[in-house]
């Protein structure tokens, strides 16, 4: 092609709007954004901060990432909102420490943390974690004097616009963060009954800055039956003014749910969107739909919504209530869903989620195809 009309193409693209321009380069891959930097000054500029915005950090990119915010003339740091950051070995305590203390202090503007760890992290780097994410950089510089020696000036608070953290994996990371002002918590690991209460005596009785707390994700993987209420009823307390919460169970009973939002009028004021085992495709949920059941729960969140003026969605799995207008009236919606011999192919494994009985299914789809005729696919 020649090289006069890509040249004059070129300065067409270049002389639009920049604000077109990054609406533009914005859905371009990272390897795309890459390329753009390397055409001139002007597209640098525009793609630099798109490039970095999130960053997904693992064993193999953990250095060239780490030398790319603490050493680089342009401050790429300044650029980074979302971290996800994932390590499978249990060895490399000194860089996962060295790592954090170069984020703090060059990623003042991140907002959103996704951490990921081996079960075998020493409890000493989760400790000193805590210690770097709870203290002024000054101080935790003396504590981490021995893997920092490299790192340059630090500022004098720490992250001090993070907003979202999630955990997931083996390491229980909840009192590294406990004293930031979040307002989104997701706990992607399964908990059992004594991680739930831990996790909820952390908030509790420490007088931590809870009111802040606006999305909850927590996943309950011990059996729920006549304590649902109580264990769903703490999370309230805790966290007050708490507007979207999901849960996901290996065992619900769908109307005793629904009656907790009925029946306690001093907790969930603020509720804007319930979800119960949230369907994904990775995690399929298929709700049964009896009419007596459904009736049952109309009359439940018609209740709820006397007390709780804000609620606008309940989801059970598939099957969702939405609240449109000043009526009285729920409409309930089902979902669609890939169909069952889709996801057997993929050998997914998911949930059958029963409204009225006390107990729901959790079953393999790739050893199970018979039997589901009540299951609305």
């Amino acid at each position: 092609m020649d090289k006069r009309y890509l040249r004059s193409r070129g300065a067409g693209f270049l002389s639009l709007p920049n604000e077109l321009i990054i609406e533009i380069i914005r859905r371009l891959r990272p390897w795309g954004l890459l390329s753009i930097m390397l055409c001139c000054r002007r597209l640098q500029d525009v793609a630099t901060p798109l490039l970095y915005r999130t960053i997904s950090v693992h064993e193999g990119n953990q250095l060239s990432i780490l030398n790319a915010i603490s050493q680089s003339k342009e401050c790429y740091g300044q650029y980074v909102r979302t971290i996800s950051y994932t390590t499978t070995s249990s060895f490399c305590d000194r860089l996962i420490l060295r790592f954090f203390y170069v984020v703090c202090g060059h990623t003042k503007e991140l907002r959103n943390l996704e951490i990921s760890m081996a079960k075998g992290v020493s409890h000493l780097t989760v400790d000193m974690l805590g210690e770097l994410f709870s203290l002024p950089l000054p101080q935790t510089s003396q504590i981490l004097h021995h893997v920092s020696s490299s790192i340059g000036a630090s500022p004098s608070s720490c992250l001090p616009h993070l907003e979202s953290v999630g955990a997931c994996g083996e390491v229980d990371f909840l009192h590294v963060f406990k004293f930031h002002n979040l307002t989104s918590l997701a706990l992607i690991k399964l908990l059992t009954k004594k991680e739930f209460e831990h996790f909820l005596d952390i908030f509790a009785l420490e007088n931590l800055p809870n009111q802040c707390i606006r999305t909850i994700v927590v996943g309950l993987g011990y059996l729920l039956s006549s304590d649902i209420g109580g264990s769903i009823g703490r999370i309230g307390t805790t966290f007050p003014r708490i507007q979207n919460l999901t849960v996901r169970m290996t065992k619900a009973h769908a109307l005793k749910i629904s009656a907790i939002l009925a029946s306690s009028p001093s907790i969930f004021l603020f509720l804007r969107q319930f979800t119960v085992n949230d369907w994904s495709r990775t995690q399929p949920v298929f709700c049964t739909q009896r009419k007596e059941a459904l009736d049952c729960q109309m009359h439940h969140l018609i209740a709820a919504k006397l007390q709780k003026r804000d609620l606008l969605g309940v989801k059970f799995g598939t099957t969702c209530w939405y609240k449109y207008g000043d009526g009285n009236e729920w409409e309930v919606q089902q979902l669609p869903t890939p169909s069952f011999d889709e996801l057997y192919a993929e050998g997914k494994q998911g949930y059958a989620f029963n409204w009225d009985r006390e107990w729901s299914v959790i079953y393999d789809i790739r050893n199970v195809r018979t039997g589901m005729a009540n299951i609305v696919v």
